[in-house]
């Protein structure tokens, strides 16, 4: 599914939508893996035409791949994280360093314990030099660290787990970061370091402090600010294919 499904009333509206037409940096979903006979991932490919694949070599630390995530997932693929040693590698993304980022991630949660720990979703180099986007049971919410700035929403994601939703962020480089939850507002801020560029290396996909514990469906990456309207295009090609909310 390459478009929007959208509800008015008892009728049903089709838009078409090609998301790459938008031009994605990184774009992960469960159609396009590398595994071996036990499931185990060693590849996830980019579909965005830039090959900015996501690979694990050691079967150790390799995802499970799901052929049916279930009904949080409309029954489409999940690549599963076990939440102790599971990450992709991924490539080195010239010049988003210092560019806007608008990211989304179709995720759930795994129950995690009540102590402090920020588990990645996407992250770049370390907390006090990078850019971390990920789960955080700190606040039980969504987090941005940039540039050791730590940013987060409260209460929307409970350490207990959570089940499939559409994650996402939009740092407007030097202006605004903004965070939302099935395409709501949660959290936004000004702050001059957390908008500012930072220190660059290879994207990892599961891991910040913690290693993340849960399913992710499709993760898209953009090294741009989305407009509103670009923004809620992606949401809507995201909510029609998973039926999330």
């Amino acid at each position: 599914l390459n478009g929007n499904v959208l509800k008015y009333g008892d009728s049903i509206l089709y838009k078409s939508f090609n998301i790459m037409e938008l031009q994605p940096t990184v774009w992960l979903n469960g159609s396009s893996v590398v595994k071996d006979g036990s499931n185990y991932v060693s590849k996830w490919n980019d579909l965005s035409g830039n090959e900015n694949h996501a690979v694990q070599v050691s079967g150790a630390n390799q995802p499970l791949y799901v052929a049916d995530g279930g009904d949080e997932f409309n029954n489409y693929p999940v690549i599963r994280f076990d939440g102790s040693n599971d990450l992709f590698n991924g490539t080195l993304i010239n010049g988003i360093e210092s560019s806007s980022i608008t990211i989304f991630a179709v995720a759930n949660g795994g129950l995690k314990g009540e102590f402090v720990c920020e588990d990645g979703i996407f992250t770049i180099s370390t907390p006090e030099e990078g850019f971390h986007f990920g789960r955080g049971t700190s606040g039980r919410s969504l987090f941005i660290w940039n540039k050791n700035q730590f940013f987060r929403g409260l209460n929307e994601l409970p350490y207990e787990g959570f089940q499939a939703k559409i994650l996402s962020a939009k740092k407007i480089i030097n202006i605004r970061t903004t965070l939302y939850i099935n395409s709501n507002v949660i959290a936004t801020s000004t702050n001059a370091t957390l908008n500012g560029a930072f220190t660059n290396t290879n994207y990892v996909i599961g891991k910040s402090t913690y290693y993340y514990k849960g399913s992710f469906a499709e993760i898209i990456v953009f090294k741009k600010e989305l407009t509103e309207t670009e923004r809620m295009d992606v949401e809507r090609y995201l909510n029609a294919k998973y039926n999330i909310y």
